[in-house]
């Protein structure tokens, strides 16, 4: 057996044996410093943060991903990196994922993105640019798609389905209203159109409860600076007048006044609820209660919806809270509940309040 070093015979002296089968004399021992890692006295070796280490050992180190500096001590991992102190607390982080950035990063009003978080992360469904953390909106009206603060605050709204809406991609109605794409594609401009999903929305009501009237009903598309003129509107305040329905006395047929533009959901709902008045009209004492009518009405509105599978209609339905229309909502919904809609029907007919 020689030294590893000096390579001198250590047969018959005292000597260090090493876990990998090498030796060292107790000369070389005293005399080379040894390696933090393996423990053997070194001829070669890397100095690191005050600690020695053999050429073998540090090879076999781990280093930090950005730097390439050896990792002794106190580090920091981050996805499939490792980060050493000084990488982690000079250089710039990422605002989403917090990763430390070496090269190149995006920086958006201020605050800086990684490349993987630029191109995967969240952006503002308006104005595309990117979401960071705490910046975040989700709007009750549209569940899933996020936005930005600003947009939220400040964008445009599509007056069907509350979208901020940025200016290349909104359609105007000539009204003062304005549609985002999706809602203007979906839109009813046409009698044509209107008559197919009135007779669906028709049928459903004869069918599930027996509303229906034999006299013919017309459509009429207008615009709101019309649809508001129109005597008999009873919209609450801020809120968007949709629809009314009319029947003058040497007509042989309803009217029902719409917006034009409105989504199929909305068209039917709204329609339901103009259909409903014209049925009140027929079977109902006239002086019924304001809260009675447009209670019954709303109540109709909002079995549409649930048909259809429009939650958000619904649920726009329920959190009403004026004096006509939310509160008539409310109690005759109590009463379907405790008459049934065969009971609903006949104490419509035949009660005032």
């Amino acid at each position: 057996m020689y030294c590893s070093l000096c390579h001198r015979d250590l047969s018959r002296e005292e000597h260090y044996r090493y876990s990998d089968g090498t030796y060292c004399c107790l000369q070389c021992h005293a005399r080379f410093p040894q390696c933090e890692r393996c423990g053997k006295p070194t001829t070669q070796y890397r100095k690191v943060n005050e600690g020695t280490f053999c050429t073998s050992c540090y090879e076999k180190l781990p280093k930090c991903n950005l730097c390439n500096a050896p990792l002794i001590g106190e580090y920091y991992k981050e996805r499939d990196n490792c980060v050493c102190t000084n990488c982690y607390t000079t250089l710039p982080h990422c605002r989403i994922c917090n990763i430390t950035i070496k090269e190149k990063y995006h920086t958006i009003h201020g605050k800086i993105a990684c490349t993987y978080c630029f191109e995967h992360e969240n952006r503002c469904d308006c104005c595309k640019e990117l979401l960071f953390p705490g910046e975040k909106f989700e709007l009750n009206s549209i569940p899933g798609v996020l936005f930005c603060k600003t947009c939220v605050e400040q964008a445009k709204r599509c007056d069907s389905c509350s979208r901020p809406i940025p200016e290349e991609d909104s359609w105007a109605l000539g009204d003062g209203r304005f549609l985002c794409k999706e809602c203007n594609e979906k839109g009813v401009f046409d009698i044509q159109t209107a008559n197919g999903y009135f007779f669906e929305m028709r049928n459903f009501l004869l069918s599930e409860f027996g509303v229906v009237i034999d006299i013919p009903v017309k459509f009429r598309f207008v615009t709101t600076i019309v649809l508001e003129s129109i005597p008999g509107n009873r919209s609450p305040p801020g809120t968007i007048l949709r629809g009314l329905f009319g029947r003058r006395k040497d007509e042989e047929f309803f009217t029902i006044y719409i917006l034009k533009g409105l989504t199929k959901n909305e068209f039917q709902a709204v329609t339901a609820h103009e259909y409903s008045h014209a049925w009140q009209t027929i079977n109902c004492p006239q002086n019924q209660s304001l809260i009675m009518k447009e209670g019954f009405a709303c109540w109709i509105q909002y079995q549409v919806y649930k048909k259809i599978g429009d939650k958000r209609g619904a649920e726009d339905i329920e959190k009403r809270d004026d004096p006509v229309y939310g509160e008539g909502f409310k109690k005759v919904r109590q009463l379907a509940k405790e008459k049934g809609y065969v009971g609903l029907l006949q104490y419509v007919k035949n009660n005032i309040s």
